[in-house]
């Protein structure tokens, strides 16, 4: 069904069988809206645009010039055409107002035989009105149409099929994830096109073609925008009706999209908080949630601390953000392979991690995860602050994988040179715990308390120095070049380092127990310099 009555189907009308055409026939394809008898000049008064103009020349016998300033005015007033009926006033056109309508495609319309205006009229408005009312039933019809097709499996895909059989043209859902296509090779076309384009544009001009868009709407944010593509202007009202029905039939599929994923949210937040508590997880109840593959594949444990202005959320808007926080991660980490199941809590994001049963999970991969998500932490928090866990066979160890993440985060807001990995730390596996218990100054205090001691009355460096010549595997000449000192200073402090801690410090037992104690000093000092950081900076505030 044509949408609009255009001047060239008015020509085939019965009242229109005898009437000619003596200017502007590129102009045929203009829309009537409706029809209107005019036999004055001050056409502004009278007329809205669109309309056919029925008149027999009685304001045009003044000549040329009144035929051409009348002409210029129903072309700049955007009216569909004129019809003149010719003999009873005028009986003929000038050729200069011809050929200004030329110019312009502003189609002339002649009857050379007297017609009765009234049935032209009644003709035109009951095709007009009879159109309207039919545009208004396919409306209707595409709005149940599109909520039908929205209850359907892959219902967006087919509310764009259905908008395509309708206009025959193309259509797409844009989104900020994906980019969906009706016909599928328009896919391309639109890749150049983003959000920020057709946020406050909903009509314009693409590649040479005219586009026109609805934006998709759920809870007052824009999720995304259907588009027909090499659509005309003409049919513009119609056109953004329909895709404003074909709009919300895709909202509701998006809602209910989001719906199951924010059940699944809570169903994979649930598991997480069984594992980490001490109650008997209920494997069953989650079941949908765990990949096939979980009882005899290993995992690792992910936590990332919650930036605070995201304690700053309402509650509308956190929900949203902690939708795109789970569906930011969840893309990355099943783009690199491995199978998440996410909890995002108001302090915390904390992640098992399964590798893909297809997928070589070696200390490289976990690598090359780490770089990716330093990069997701930094966008979505404004950090690079994560702890990953040993590997773990049994859920039941998932309270002590989170313990180890713990332990990461700890020590990497102290030292940022730690690594990401709780398998990497080495010798702080063992200093932690002494920590914990407050048992790490003793040690510190038992082997290098003359040390800090000596350093803190004379104002020394024997405990850096100490420290720099177990770096330098007990070579003088490069210790004392690290230092900045001549060989001689160092020898005289390699004497006071041996009066205070004997004679064979430097043996392979005592230089063991002197490192251990050295990085536990370190770790002390930097917690120390931390707090001190912190109070200073709540000082200023």
């Amino acid at each position: 069904m044509k949408m609009m009555l255009t001047v060239e189907d008015v020509l085939q009308r019965k009242p229109f069988q005898y009437a000619k055409v003596l200017a502007g026939r590129k102009g045929l394809n203009r829309p009537v809206k409706w029809s209107h008898i005019l036999e004055v000049n001050n056409v502004e008064e009278f007329v809205n645009g669109g309309e056919l103009i029925l008149t027999t020349g009685i304001n045009l016998q003044r000549g040329q010039k009144s035929q051409l300033d009348y002409l210029e005015k129903l072309i700049m007033l955007n009216t569909a055409c004129i019809c003149i009926e010719l003999g009873s006033s005028i009986t003929a056109i000038a050729d200069d107002a011809l050929a200004f309508a030329e110019m312009h495609d502003y189609p002339v319309i002649v009857f050379e035989e007297t017609v009765k205006f009234v049935e032209i009229t009644q003709d035109l408005h009951t095709s007009i009105i009879n159109h309207h009312h039919q545009m208004l039933t396919d409306l209707d019809r595409l709005s149940t149409e599109f909520h039908s097709l929205s209850l359907q499996p892959n219902g967006i895909m087919k509310i764009l099929q259905a908008v395509h059989h309708y206009f025959h043209r193309p259509a797409c859902f844009l989104s900020r994830d994906s980019i969906q296509c009706y016909p599928l090779d328009k896919k391309e076309a639109l890749s150049s096109i983003n959000e920020q384009d057709l946020e406050n544009r909903p009509c314009m001009e693409h590649d040479g073609d005219i586009i026109l868009s609805a934006a998709v709407r759920m809870f007052d944010q824009v999720w995304g925008y259907i588009v027909l593509m090499e659509a005309d202007t003409i049919h513009y009202e119609f056109c953004t009706l329909v895709l404003d029905r074909a709009a919300t039939a895709i909202s509701q599929v998006m809602l209910r999209y989001k719906e199951l994923a924010e059940r699944k949210h809570c169903l994979e937040e649930d598991f997480i908080r069984s594992c980490l508590s001490s109650d008997r997880v209920e494997y069953d109840r989650f079941y949908s949630i765990l990949p096939t593959f979980y009882v005899n594949t290993a995992y690792r444990l992910l936590c990332i601390p919650a930036h605070p202005n995201h304690l700053a959320f309402t509650n509308g808007k956190a929900d949203i953000h902690n939708t795109q926080i789970s569906m930011m991660l969840r893309t990355l980490l099943q783009k690199e392979g491995y199978s998440p199941i996410i909890a995002v809590r108001p302090y915390e994001v904390i992640c098992i991690i399964y590798p893909c049963t297809n997928h070589k999970d070696t200390k490289g991969q976990w690598e090359k995860l780490s770089v990716k998500l330093t990069q997701l932490c930094a966008k979505l928090f404004n950090t690079q602050l994560f702890g990953i866990s040993s590997s773990y066979s049994s859920l039941e160890l998932c309270a002590k994988a989170y313990e180890e993440t713990s332990d990461v985060l700890h020590l990497r807001k102290q030292t940022e040179s730690i690594s990401t990995f709780y398998d990497d730390l080495g010798l702080y596996r063992l200093l932690l715990p002494l920590q914990k218990t407050g048992m790490l100054q003793r040690y510190i205090d038992d082997y290098l308390g003359d040390i800090i001691e000596y350093d803190k009355r004379n104002n020394s460096e024997l405990l850096k120095t100490l420290a720099v010549y177990f770096e330098c595997n007990g070579s003088r000449k490069a210790a004392a070049e690290r230092l900045f000192i001549v060989r001689q200073t160092l020898y005289h402090r390699m004497e006071k380092l041996r009066s205070l801690l004997g004679e064979e410090f430097t043996d392979p037992a005592s230089r063991l127990s002197l490192e251990a104690a050295i990085k536990a000093y370190e770790l002390e000092n930097s917690l120390r310099k931390k707090q001190d950081e912190l109070l200073i900076h709540e000082g200023r505030n």
